[in-house]
């Protein structure tokens, strides 16, 4: 079973200095994003190329926990969420 899953449809963020599209990376038994994938497209080399960059997974911030953490019964949620929410809105 995968542990992960990557959406087929990016979302497209404006940012101060262009624009950054980007594909969720989700935990395929809850669906929380937790890191994201860049288009192919915003790397020098892959002019006419599109879809995620699999090689390179960015890991939002609190996007990973411990055995230790997850045994007490912490959420990725409180933190993950926020981020996850902003970008995808």
């Amino acid at each position: 079973m995968q542990a992960l899953s990557v959406d087929g449809k990016p979302t497209v963020l404006k940012l101060d200095d262009g624009f950054e599209i980007r594909y969720a990376v989700r935990c395929t038994r809850c669906g929380l994003a937790t890191g994201y994938q860049l288009d192919k497209s915003q790397f020098s080399g892959t002019e006419g190329q599109s879809g995620p960059r699999t090689d390179v997974v960015y890991i939002l911030p609190g996007g990973l926990l411990t055995t230790e953490e997850t045994r007490e019964g912490r959420s990725m949620e409180a933190e993950v969420g926020k981020v996850a929410l902003a970008a995808t809105s």
